[in-house]
């Protein structure tokens, strides 16, 4: 029982780490992109994910998974 929850406690501490990268960041990569002087490409092509994947994450219809938010995260320096 105690490794079960060390895993459930793991895997909501990610959860939250994704939520709160996603409400910092996601919400403000047009912005930081912007900021940077990065297009929507040039991003794509650092996160290896297409420019579609960009888009849709500015239009908020994508969640990122939490690899992806981290390299966000990275990326922008945040």
């Amino acid at each position: 029982l105690t490794g079960t929850k060390s895993i459930v406690n793991f895997t909501y501490s990610l959860f939250y780490v994704k939520l709160t990268i996603q409400e910092g960041l996601i919400n403000k990569i047009k912005d930081y992109r912007k900021e940077y002087g990065v297009s929507q490409e040039v991003l794509a092509e650092a996160m290896e994910v297409t420019r579609q994947t960009i888009i849709s994450l500015e239009k908020e219809k994508y969640t990122a998974s939490l690899n992806l938010a981290y390299k966000l995260a990275q990326y922008f320096n945040t």
